[in-house]
C-alpha cells in the first residue's frame, strides 16, 4: 500500500496516484474514473472510456446531395468554353 498526500491545483483537492498502481489499471494522464466516498474510503473505480468506432458506409449513411451552390459550381466547371480561357 502506497501513501500519497492530498493536493490542491487551481482549487480541486488532488489525490496524487502512483505511478505502479497507475501503470497496472493502463491508466494514465486524462484517463476517465469514477470517485466515490463510502464508510471514511475514497474509491476510485477505472471507467472504460468509450472509442467510437466509424466506418465509411456509416459516415455517408446521413450524407445529403451536394448543396445549391456547389451543383452550381460544377456546372460552371463543366461548361464549355465561351472565350479563350486556359484549362
Amino acid at each position: 500500500m502506497a501513501i500519497a498526500n492530498l493536493k490542491i491545483v487551481d482549487g480541486d483537492l488532488v489525490l496524487p496516484l502512483p505511478m505502479d498502481a497507475a501503470n497496472k489499471l493502463s491508466l494514465q494522464d486524462g484517463s476517465p474514473v469514477d470517485v466515490s466516498a463510502e464508510e471514511g474510503r475514497i474509491i476510485v473505480t477505472t471507467k472504460e472510456r468509450h472509442i467510437p468506432q466509424y466506418n465509411l458506409d456509416d459516415l455517408l449513411a446521413d450524407y445529403e446531395q451536394w448543396p445549391q451552390e456547389m451543383k452550381d459550381y460544377r456546372e460552371w466547371i463543366d461548361a464549355p468554353r465561351v472565350g479563350r480561357e486556359l484549362i
